[in-house]
């Protein structure tokens, strides 16, 4: 108790904090970034009304399908965040093509990517507990890719594998399975609900040979994605 109570070993302790912070937060390169990254919020915000005016407008189109208007009027109430990050993206890239240092402006990309994954996704699902465990998932990302720890986690859930003949199963195995599954099964919705909407147009045929049609479609894409995932 009496070595936290000593003044020597605060003072000590502080001088390293304003060390660590003149050598990495206090430099020419972070403020470079910082400037950087208000120079992308300002564009996102000067662009962004442009881009929800077009988006209100491609949705409004009488050719435009009904039922992909929602995940894209929603994609549009994102316009800033969306915006800035493809900005952000954009810098990242360049600075690692030109081997500048890049540090602060991916902490910011993980945090925002994670923000808008979360915004986005929360609009369409309606379970709390599932939106609970996405928000907990994306947040984890996020945060190991800021510490430096995203790719020694992912590694370590590949080596917790076991193999069963000529096949192995791993953690990251089965976890990118089952995103990759969730991807194509909402892709395989997506793809039928615009073939149920081109045979509601389509009077050429009777209403209950565009109903079976559309059933066995949709039946059919949801085995293709569950044999592609």
């Amino acid at each position: 108790m009496e070595k936290y109570l000593d003044s020597a070993l605060w003072e000590r302790l502080a001088l390293d904090a304003w060390a660590w912070t003149l050598a990495h937060v206090l430099t020419w390169e972070a403020a470079v970034q910082a400037i950087l990254i208000i120079a992308a919020f300002l564009v996102a915000r000067l662009l962004a009304p442009r881009l929800a005016k077009l988006v209100q407008k491609t949705i409004t189109h009488r050719r435009f399908p009904s039922f992909l208007a929602p995940p894209v009027r929603a994609l549009g109430s994102l316009s800033l965040p969306v915006l800035w990050l493809a900005l952000q993206w954009f810098t990242v890239f360049a600075a690692a093509g030109a081997g500048y240092p890049n540090r602060l402006i991916e902490s910011v990309v993980s945090l925002l990517t994670a923000w808008v994954v979360i915004r986005y996704a929360s609009g369409f699902v309606r379970d709390p507990g599932f939106a609970k465990l996405l928000a907990v998932a994306a947040w984890s990302v996020a945060a190991l890719n800021l510490v430096g720890l995203l790719d020694p986690t992912i590694a370590t859930l590949d080596s917790m594998a076991f193999s069963m003949g000529s096949i192995r199963l791993s953690v990251l195995g089965v976890l990118k399975s089952g995103l990759v599954l969730l991807v194509m099964l909402w892709l395989a919705g997506v793809v039928s609900r615009l073939i149920e909407h081109r045979l509601d147009v389509a009077h050429a045929l009777s209403p209950s040979a565009r109903v079976l049609i559309g059933k066995l479609v949709r039946v059919l894409l949801i085995v293709v994605a569950i044999i592609a995932a």
